[in-house]
């Protein structure tokens, strides 16, 4: 809310960019994203995931918290992502700078 209060992006799924993605919505009101960081870990599905996810408690699943940082390193937008194992498989493509 520090850095998006008061602005058309306070919420992310309303307003004139309502489903843009973070980049995008940020640029908008001058804040640059640099890097995103994203920790995955194993987990067990909880009762409201699993509700949520049509899976059984219990099941594998794959927590991400994913973070945005702009170009002063300061993170300007997180999520925590529940991916189900049973469903999706989760593959991370890294583009390699070229001399």
């Amino acid at each position: 809310m520090a850095i998006t209060d008061g602005t058309p992006i306070v919420l992310p799924e309303m307003g004139p960019l309502a489903g843009a993605g973070v980049v995008e919505r940020m640029r908008t009101i001058g804040v640059i994203i640099e890097t995103a960081v994203e920790i995955p870990g194993p987990s067990r599905a909880t009762q409201a995931q699993a509700d949520l996810l049509g899976i059984s408690v219990g099941d594998m699943v794959t927590e991400i918290e994913r973070t945005y940082y702009d170009t002063d390193s300061r993170p300007v937008e997180t999520a925590d992502i529940t991916v189900p194992d049973v469903r999706w498989e989760i593959a991370y493509e890294i583009p390699m700078e070229q001399p």
